[in-house]
């Protein structure tokens, strides 16, 4: 059983939390002008999802 648990953590342990992913894209930008660009970009992507879960 021990075996399948350090399976899983293994296969967890390997993927990014979406808050990591937008702080590596995030911090890519060059200037002000794509910074606020990109964060204008995620906040509409964050109310998509939030209005996709029906919570709106």
């Amino acid at each position: 059983m021990s075996k399948i648990i350090e399976f899983i953590q293994t296969l967890v342990a390997g993927f990014k939390s979406k808050k990591e992913l937008d702080d590596v894209y995030m911090a890519k930008t060059t200037d002000l002008c794509e910074l606020e660009c990109r964060m204008r970009q995620l906040e509409r992507q964050s109310r998509r999802s939030f209005i996709g879960c029906g919570l709106v």
